[in-house]
Formats: C-alpha cells, sequence, structure tokens
C-alpha cells in the first residue's frame, strides 16, 4: 500500500513524543492509539485523516462507520444530516419528491459539518461521493485544507446485500422494495465507475469483502489499515 504525504513537513518528533508512541504501541488501546496519532498529525502539519466509505447499499458501510466513531473518529452520515435540515429546505423538498439532491448541497453539508467541528483530525464519512460531480467537490475540498483521504470500498454479494438493507429498511419503517432497487441501481450507474478513480486520488485504498463477515472481523482489517496509513504518513512527514 502506498502512501503519499499531503503536505511536505520538517518538523521531527520530539524525544518525549518518540517515547510516548513506543508506549502506546506497547500497550494498544484503538482510541488511545488514534488520539495519540492526530496529536502527532497536527505537529507536523498534516490536517489529518478523511476515511469515505464506498459500496453497494447493505454493504455495511454504515456498521464500519459507527466502530470507528467509538474509537474517535468524527461520524458524518450524510443521509442522516439531509433529514436535520429543516423542512422547508430545497434538499428536504426534493427528497419528498423523490428527486436527488444536488451535489452542491450534498458538499456543503459535508463541509459545514467539518468546519463546524474544528476539523477534526479524523473523520467517517459515509454517503458521498456517489457521482463524479461529488468527488471533485470532495477533491477541491481535501485539497485546500490539506486532508489525506483513506478510500475503503466495502464489497459485498448483491443479494446478500439486498437483503441487508431490505431488513434495514423494514426495521425503519421504509419497506419500500421499489425504492431500495432504485437506489441500487443508481449505485452501479453512478458510484461505482468512480470507485477506479477514487482510488487514483486517495492516499491510501482498501478493498475489503463483508459478504459473509463478522462485522468485528471487517473492522479489525480496517482500523490495521487505518493505523498503518496514520503511521506512514507521520514518517513521512519527519
Amino acid at each position: 500500500m502506498e502512501v503519499k504525504t499531503i503536505r511536505e513537513s520538517s518538523a521531527s518528533l520530539s524525544p518525549a513524543d518518540e517515547v510516548r508512541l513506543r508506549q502506546m504501541n506497547e500497550n494498544f488501546c484503538p482510541k488511545e492509539w488514534f488520539a495519540l496519532m492526530g496529536e502527532l498529525l497536527r505537529k507536523l502539519g498534516n490536517r489529518g485523516l478523511l476515511v469515505v466509505f464506498i459500496g453497494i447499499q447493505g454493504a455495511g458501510k454504515g456498521t464500519q462507520r459507527r466502530y470507528l466513531a467509538q474509537i474517535g473518529f468524527h461520524d458524518i452520515e450524510v443521509s442522516a444530516k439531509l433529514k436535520q435540515l429543516p423542512e422547508e429546505h430545497p434538499a428536504r423538498k426534493l427528497m419528498r419528491q423523490g428527486k436527488f439532491v444536488p451535489d452542491e448541497i450534498i458538499n456543503n453539508i459535508i463541509e459545514s459539518e467539518i468546519q463546524d467541528n474544528g476539523f477534526p483530525v479524523f473523520v467517517a464519512l459515509d454517503g458521498a461521493p456517489r457521482n463524479g460531480g461529488q468527488e471533485a467537490l470532495l477533491k477541491e475540498f481535501v485539497d485546500l485544507h490539506g486532508y489525506a483521504v483513506c478510500a475503503i470500498h466495502i464489497h459485498a454479494d448483491e443479494e446478500v446485500a439486498y437483503n441487508r438493507a431490505k431488513a434495514r429498511d423494514i426495521a425503519e419503517g421504509r419497506d419500500d422494495a421499489g425504492a431500495l432497487l432504485k437506489r441500487i441501481d443508481q449505485f452501479k450507474l453512478e458510484t461505482e465507475p468512480i470507485i477506479p478513480s477514487l482510488e487514483k486520488f486517495a492516499t491510501a485504498f482498501l478493498r475489503v469483502d463483508n459478504t459473509n463477515r463478522d462485522p468485528e472481523e471487517v473492522f479489525f482489517e480496517i482500523k490495521g489499515f487505518l493505523g498503518v496509513t496514520a503511521t506512514e504518513l507521520i514518517h513521512r512527514s519527519i
């Protein structure tokens, strides 16, 4: 896995930071470890890591995003943020009409969430980018603010993913198979084609299969991937 630094730095770790890093590696606690990684990244001039989840409905993106939130990542679920907008907001009106929300509105929601929370050093994003327009806007944002992007493609067999998504929709009172199939078709038509370009522009990329695996097993793999990425960014900034 090749990791590129977003911003070059002539800074170095102090002896005290080196001792803390060694002790943290010896006594690994994910939440404390990533907190230290975030502190060191900021000292070395890196804004932090923006983790982007991509995958078909029911692949398990939301579960992994919530796991990251438990160890200190700032959690952004685009669909939840849209639902929190005032009823009179243009996006809510479009949603009630069954229409797609423009890319600019999606991007503004993400930017505002990150900026309003003081640019968290670790961010987990689910729900964007879903097309080339959103990808271009996201790239402009991370280039401007210096985030490293870690793209994680969670793959699952389509039938398995559909059944998971359907069960979730029913549990949430949204038993509409037609709407679910429409979202899946949208993924195939608009989101799946951008995965290769997302892999190219991301600082690091991981494809993980989640067809018939325990979610905690998948999270162990993702957590390790992000730990390696953060460590490489630190080492290459010294």
